[in-house]
């Protein structure tokens, strides 16, 4: 009988211990079933989902695939470059100095995508008072033989020479009693810029000159022979004329190009 009361009590809690396992079991049952039926619905719909995803899918690769194309025609420049030989341009620059509006023509020879030569000739001629000389005709004249190099698509640097040419004829408030009444200028220097150029397919080119700067280095020739029979402030002015021509930089900004590249 002492054996018996310990037994009753074993006997009792695994009874309790059997209820409980039952009713967990019971409470999982029950929840693995709601979710099975929670799932039900999205498999019956799956199959409209699935060819809506299978639409934004093909969707999204023809969008990448127009973007591809388009970029892929921006940024084709160098390799145009790579593929060609040369380019004939005509320019204009009407923002130069000394005298603005220049037109010009050009051949550049390509090398490779990074590396071509141009040489350019560049020519303008105005009637202005020129370090308050009264000039009556200017006419000026350059020559560029410069490297540029691509450090990009379309963006490169431009360094090389210049050789300029300016011959000025003096105006009627200026007596001389010579023959002829014009001084010429030329000077060989240095000449640094950037700019842009973009190549089509087609064969097109188009270029911006964003900034460029030449600098005399030295004076090649003068023609001064007009100042002896000047009077003293008269060829003061026009020797200060020369040598700001011989001395002082001159610029380039904005200036356009429109070629053809084969």
């Amino acid at each position: 009988m002492k054996f018996l009361f310990p037994l009753l009590i074993l006997a009792s809690t695994l009874s309790f211990a059997q209820e409980d396992k039952k009713e967990i079991d019971q409470k999982v049952e029950k929840k693995n079933k709601y979710l099975h039926q929670d799932l039900k619905p999205k498999k019956r719909h799956q199959g409209l989902i699935d060819p809506l995803i299978d639409n934004a899918k093909e969707a999204s690769e023809e969008g990448k695939k127009k973007i591809e194309e388009v970029t892929g025609k921006i940024l084709r420049s160098e390799d145009l470059r790579d593929d060609s030989f040369g380019t004939l341009a005509v320019g204009y620059q009407p923002f130069a100095t000394w005298i603005p509006g220049k037109w010009s023509a050009s051949y550049t020879q390509i090398f490779d995508r990074s590396w071509s030569l141009e040489g350019e000739y560049s020519k303008a001629s105005l009637s202005i008072p020129v370090f308050k000389v009264d000039i009556g005709s200017i006419e000026e004249e350059r020559a560029t033989l410069h490297a540029h190099y691509y450090s990009g698509n379309s963006y490169h640097w431009t360094f090389g020479l210049v050789y300029s040419k300016a011959e000025a004829n003096l105006g009627a408030d200026i007596p001389t009693t010579a023959n002829y009444n014009f001084f010429e200028m030329e000077n060989i220097g240095a000449t640094f810029g950037f700019g842009n150029r973009w190549l089509w397919e087609s064969g097109i080119s188009f270029g911006i000159d964003w900034f460029r700067m030449n600098q005399p280095l030295f004076a090649r020739w003068e023609n001064d022979a007009v100042v002896k029979d000047l009077s003293d402030n008269d060829a003061t002015d026009v020797k200060k004329v020369m040598r700001g021509f011989n001395t002082l930089p001159t610029f380039v900004f904005l200036g356009i190009k429109l070629g053809y590249t084969f």
